[in-house]
């Protein structure tokens, strides 16, 4: 086992345990949802072009959303991170939080399509062909 030795070592290492990981949360998702990976061959995300991910998307945005009001209630600056990126259009520190309880959310994805409570007609194409949620699947 070699140690990381710096910030970019082991976002480089979770980079690659990511792509390990989406490769196997894909094989738990039925073929009707059209879901390959959150992570291309070159290990970048991808767009949000399914109901899978357009799903992932919007339970990380709630919880990012939850971490940004747990660290504005104690008064520590979103920006300013120890892992992510910082820069002033991002919020590295939510975004660290989140890596956490991400698994709460996949866990509530899963837990949709299991039960069978999202379907095509949950989602809507836009006019871009963006695929967003419609409001009763957002309650769901």
């Amino acid at each position: 086992m070699r140690l990381a030795k710096s910030i970019r070592e082991i976002m480089g290492v979770k980079g690659g345990v990511a792509w390990k990981y989406w490769n196997e949360f894909s094989k738990a998702i039925p073929q009707k949802y059209d879901f390959c990976s959150r992570i291309d061959q070159y290990r970048r995300p991808v767009a949000a072009g399914d109901m899978v991910n357009v799903m992932l998307n919007y339970g990380y945005a709630l919880l990012e959303a939850e971490c940004l009001r747990a660290i504005n209630t104690v008064g520590l600056d979103a920006h300013v991170g120890f892992l992510h990126e910082m820069a002033t259009s991002k919020n590295s520190l939510a975004y660290d939080l989140q890596e956490s309880f991400r698994f709460l959310v996949n866990l509530a994805v899963i837990n949709l399509i299991e039960t069978e409570r999202m379907d095509a007609k949950d989602f809507i194409r836009t006019e871009s062909y963006s695929l967003r949620l419609k409001h009763q699947l957002q309650r769901k």
